[in-house]
């Protein structure tokens, strides 16, 4: 399930916002990671994914979101590794003082 996939981003509340496309990482089929400068931003979608859908529309305005730092520049990981990464073993690298 996990991917790359293409987002549309628009903001439904300001009309100044436009779209705009960029790659995103589907985590779930409801799912999405997208990585902004130094921190990640984690998307709940209003719809489910496809399989067979190839372009996902988020809508900053209205999508559920969760903002994470774990992508510093500083961190010894990407987002490559956290693509690939189990659960627990995000969980257990956070924790590492």
């Amino acid at each position: 399930m996990v991917r790359k996939i293409k987002a549309v981003s628009v903001a439904s509340d300001d009309a100044d916002f436009g779209t705009h496309e960029h790659e995103v990482v589907l985590l779930a089929e409801d799912v999405v990671l997208e990585q902004c400068d130094d921190e990640a931003i984690i998307f709940i979608l209003e719809e489910a994914v496809r399989d067979d859908q190839d372009t996902v529309q988020i809508d900053r305005a209205t999508c559920e979101r969760l903002s994470v730092d774990f992508l510093a520049k500083e961190t010894k990981r990407g987002l490559e590794w956290i693509i690939n990464a189990s659960f627990l073993q995000v969980i257990r690298y956070l924790a590492e003082k």
